[in-house]
Parts: structure tokens; C-alpha cells; sequence
């Protein structure tokens, strides 16, 4: 009798042990990019600063009906961090920007980016506390849906609207960047070299000019236990992200009185060589 208990135990144990492992491996495997350090933060403009292009380019993977042609596989995003918050730049392939129209908050942005974001990767199953205060992440996971046209912001609950700069940059009949700074949230946690988050990206499209999104890409949500992508009320469902050590940046040396006195030289004798020929001409 005693030996049964024992085995059970160990059965039990075991399978505790099995059920963790299992769950750790899924979320290493989810671990799907890298996101550097910003050593020289963004201007949020709306145009493509020198510190983005030590930012990898992020691809969106999935798509939903029937988005515009080349929206997949031409539009990028990047991502950038700090000890401030973190930064995102989409670059929106959509030759059909329409007008976003009015009506319920949640569906009249047709076009635009969404960001579903959990800051310490916390991995909610409940849709019921998913992206709510009672969740497993807290305050740090919420939703940002963000207008192309640059005059709409949505947020869930948890995440004030007020927190959030973004500038969004139109080229009508080509495409649209949008650029977004968004400071942590969830104060109490650690944002560091190493730290893991996890953050999906989405762009809506309206492909009719119906005012609704009819269209989308997206990048790398993940199956629930059902294979639905349920990233909006899971989650579960978005990918995790490591935040690495950014680029060392060299800023560029002041000028010298050295300096200075050869551009004076320069522009002297280039200016003494401009009237000296306009003068031989008179």
C-alpha cells in the first residue's frame, strides 16, 4: 500500500514536473525577436531617424481576408526600448488609405496600427482577465489601436491615451508610416537587458471605403490550446520578445577652433574666387 502511495506521488510529481517543462519550452519557442536598446531615443516625427536602421526589420506573417495587394509582403515594423518605455515604426505598404468614418469608438479606425502588448510577457490564458487589471500581467497589458490618419488614438482600460505620442505620415496612393513612444506601464516591473515582453502588430485596412476594416496583416500570434489566434482577449496568443543591449553610437565631435579656421579659410577664398571672376567678366 505503501509503495502505491509512493508511486503516486511520483506520478503526480512527474507530471508537474512535465507540465512545466512543457509550458517553459512553448514560451522559449515563442521567443521570436530581439529588440535593442534605443542609445539615442527616436524623435516621434512621423520620418525614419539614423537610430532605426539598428533596428531589425520585423515582417508581418499572417494576413486576414482580403488586405491590398502588397501590404504582407511590403510593410515592415521596428521596435527600440529604454528605460522610459519602448518605441514602435510601422511602414504601411497600403495604396488605399480611406477615410477613417465616425461612429463606435473600437471599429471607426479602418486604417491603422494596433499593438497588443503585455510588458512581462505574462502569458494570461483567461479572456476573462486578459488585457485587465486582475490578469496576470496587470497594467502591463493593454491594447493601442492608432489612426493613419494620425487623429485617432484608442487604448484599453489599463493604458491612459494621454501616455502615448505617436505622428503618423500619409504619402497618398503609396503608403504611411506611423511612429509611437509609449512609456511603461507597469512600473513595478524590471525593463532590462534580458527582460522579456510580449507584443503582436497589426494594420487594419480598409480595402472599400466602407469605413471598416475589411483587410489586415499581422505578425506571429500564436494558437490557443483550440488553434484559434485569440491575441485579442489571450495573452497567451502574442509572441515573446527580448529586450538586448543597443548599438554602441559614436555622436559626432564638436568643431574645433581649428576646424573653424579652415572652413573660414575655405569659404574666404571660395568667395574671393566667385568676385574676382565676376569682375574679369565686367
Amino acid at each position: 500500500m505503501k509503495i502505491t502511495k509512493v508511486l503516486c506521488s511520483v506520478l503526480a510529481a512527474l507530471t508537474l514536473v512535465s507540465a512545466s517543462f512543457i509550458s517553459a519550452s512553448a514560451a522559449d519557442e515563442n521567443s521570436k525577436a530581439d529588440i535593442k536598446k534605443a542609445t539615442v531615443a527616436p524623435v516621434i516625427d512621423g520620418k525614419i531617424d539614423k537610430i532605426w536602421s539598428h533596428a531589425p526589420e520585423i515582417k508581418p506573417t499572417q494576413s486576414g481576408d482580403n488586405p491590398t495587394e502588397g501590404l504582407k509582403d511590403k510593410s515592415y515594423f521596428k521596435m527600440l526600448w529604454d528605460d522610459k518605455g519602448f518605441y514602435v515604426l510601422a511602414y504601411v505598404a497600403d495604396t488605399t488609405v480611406n477615410p477613417d468614418v465616425a461612429g463606435d469608438a473600437w471599429k471607426h479606425v479602418a486604417n491603422g496600427l494596433e499593438l497588443y502588448v503585455s510588458e512581462t510577457d505574462a502569458k494570461e490564458w483567461d479572456p476573462a482577465k486578459a488585457y485587465k487589471a486582475n490578469g496576470a500581467g496587470g497594467t502591463g497589458d493593454y491594447i493601442v489601436r492608432l489612426a493613419s490618419d494620425g487623429n485617432g488614438i484608442i487604448t484599453s482600460d489599463l493604458l491612459p491615451a494621454d501616455k502615448v505620442s505617436f505622428k503618423t505620415v500619409v504619402n497618398k496612393g503609396k503608403d504611411y508610416i506611423v511612429e509611437v513612444f509609449i512609456p511603461w506601464n507597469k512600473t513595478d516591473a524590471k525593463h532590462e537587458v534580458g527582460s522579456k515582453m510580449g507584443i503582436t502588430f497589426k494594420i487594419r485596412d480598409d480595402t472599400t471605403g466602407n469605413g471598416e476594416e475589411n483587410g489586415n496583416v499581422m505578425w506571429d500570434t500564436l494558437p490557443d490550446g483550440n488553434g484559434q489566434h485569440r491575441y485579442w482577449d489571450m495573452t497567451y496568443c502574442i509572441p515573446t520578445v527580448t529586450l538586448v543591449a543597443g548599438p554602441e553610437i559614436t555622436p559626432e565631435p564638436p568643431a574645433t577652433a581649428d576646424t573653424l579656421s579652415i572652413v573660414l579659410v575655405v569659404a574666404a577664398a571660395s568667395a574671393a574666387a566667385v568676385f574676382a571672376a565676376s569682375k574679369k567678366r565686367g
